[in-house]
């Protein structure tokens, strides 16, 4: 079982995605046709573009990997005091 399957099938796991208002839309007209799941709720979807703008950040996926000197790279993990991964108790 994959990473995504797993989380899929985990009714607490959340979906991180930069920009996660188009990969739950995408989720929302594929996902039962290609994979068999329904897609998951609005709720458990969290964007770190709308974390990052509120962070002070700009939005686009390569302009925080540059704000955040992480450079253009795959599989890239984040700062452990990231404001990207410890949003605000309210931003959940």
């Amino acid at each position: 079982m994959t990473l995504l399957d797993e989380a899929l099938r985990d009714p607490t796991a959340l979906l991180w995605a930069h920009n996660a208002e188009f990969e739950r839309a995408v989720s929302c007209y594929r996902m039962k046709l290609d994979i068999g799941f329904d897609p998951p709720p609005t709720e458990r979807w969290r964007c770190t573009a709308a974390l990052a703008r509120k962070a002070g950040l700009r939005a686009s996926l390569a302009n925080v990997a540059e704000d955040l000197n992480l450079g253009r790279r795959s599989g890239v993990r984040l700062p452990v005091d990231s404001p990207l991964l410890h949003p605000a108790e309210d931003d959940r």
